[in-house]
């Protein structure tokens, strides 16, 4: 059985000799994490041991996430000594293949392949479980469509009938936003706070938004229909448990003249987690 770091290394190995500008962390994650997924589906036993969670950004090898963390979304560079002829056959051919097949993605666009299904969930491929049946259950075959094990990956454009596939992700950013109260935090920030004037703004931000797509939102002012950006360290307000690690900004829309409504993005839909009624969530320019 591989480690974690062959995997992500025999990855930045083969990006190297295709010469395609290097592989940020984020990248990193989803490829290393559709070769486990592909390696349990096809031999049913995990390629490596290290636990997959589902973060903000789609699914993370925790470890692997704080060896690369500080490269940002540069390029990580190969591990000196690095072999990937010492890696074992059967899993060096299918490192190769998810590379063929998902290294053509960006970034991002592997993110948004890969968020959609594991909202909430954790994998652990210990050996003590049924990794195949941990894998089907957890995902649901939505990111991986197999009929049976045994099976080898093919290119999304290749011919019609393969049985394993790369799945292109849903535009969200064409669809309106949606929001939602569902996580709104309780204490200094939460809808009682707001008087009835701030409570029907509220209402008729939303109402003002409704034939936008976030698309279209991402273009216009941030004081005005638009948003910003607001750095997750500023943040007086503690973090709720359901924000992982590497979530470093949050969402702020413009509810009540410039008081904002701050929250986080997940496809379509906007949670609000807190009303900057009184402008003390964060410093405010």
């Amino acid at each position: 059985m591989a480690n974690v770091s062959d995997v992500a290394n025999a990855f930045l190995w083969l990006d190297q000799q295709d010469d395609e500008g290097g592989v940020s962390n984020l990248k990193l994650q989803k490829l290393v994490y559709y070769a486990q997924g592909f390696f349990l589906a096809i031999f049913d036993r995990p390629l490596f041991e290290d636990r997959i969670e589902a973060w903000t950004h789609g699914p993370v090898v925790p470890a692997l996430y704080h060896k690369y963390k500080n490269y940002g979304r540069c390029a990580i560079p190969l591990d000196e000594g690095f072999d990937f002829d010492a890696l074992q056959k059967d899993e060096a051919d299918l490192i190769d293949e998810v590379h063929q097949v998902f290294g053509q993605f960006s970034a991002w666009k592997l993110r948004e392949m890969t968020t959609a299904s594991l909202r909430g969930v954790t994998m652990n491929y210990a050996r003590k479980q049924s990794p195949r049946k941990s894998f089907a259950t957890t995902l649901r075959l939505g990111l991986i469509e197999t009929v049976g094990a045994k099976k080898r990956l093919k290119g999304p454009s290749a011919a019609k009938g393969n049985r394993i596939s790369a799945q292109e992700p849903v535009n969200y950013d064409a669809s309106p936003p949606l929001f939602s109260l569902e996580r709104l935090q309780g204490g200094d920030y939460c809808l009682s706070c707001l008087d009835q004037q701030g409570k029907a703004a509220f209402a008729d931000a939303i109402f003002r938004r409704r034939t936008l797509t976030w698309g279209e939102v991402k273009k216009l002012n941030k004081h005005g229909l638009g948003f910003e950006k607001i750095p997750r360290k500023i943040l007086k307000a503690g973090i709720p448990s359901c924000i992982t690690d590497d979530a470093d900004h949050f969402i702020a829309f413009r509810f009540d003249g410039m008081k904002p409504m701050v929250g986080y993005r997940q496809r379509n839909v906007f949670f609000v987690l807190w009303f900057d009624h009184n402008f003390s969530l964060y410093p405010h320019d």
